[in-house]
């Protein structure tokens, strides 16, 4: 059984083996289609590095994450962090003081790039 990408791919290269002018509005959507992943997966040098973003709730994930994308070949670029608001749901389970004393776990946002091999 053929995937969708492999069907989408087979159609994209029947409608392209056809003349431009004999084909249908179908085929010249798949052509488009087509055309536009191959510029998508195009390989820029950009692309070939990759870039990976995470987000961590809590220090200690972020840290465990840090250390296993790093024996996976990836080093940071970027690290961010948010406190994120108390919700009503928070407000209504601890109450208005409690929501302000107990607040949600730190969020961390990491960016990643794939370390070049020599």
């Amino acid at each position: 059984m053929k995937s969708q990408q492999q069907r989408m791919q087979e159609q994209y290269e029947a409608a392209l083996a056809k003349p431009e002018d004999q084909r249908n509005w179908l085929e010249r959507q798949q052509v488009k289609a087509g055309q536009q992943r191959e510029a998508a997966t195009a390989q820029t040098p950009e692309a070939t590095v990759g870039q990976a973003t995470r987000t961590y709730e809590g220090e200690q994930a972020m840290q465990e994450g840090i250390a296993q994308m790093a024996r996976q070949g990836w080093r940071v670029v970027s690290q961010s962090s948010f406190q994120p608001r108390a919700g009503l749901g928070r407000t209504v389970a601890l109450g208005f003081v409690g929501a302000l004393v107990i607040k949600p776990k730190m969020k961390f946002v990491v960016v990643f790039e794939r370390v070049s091999q020599p």
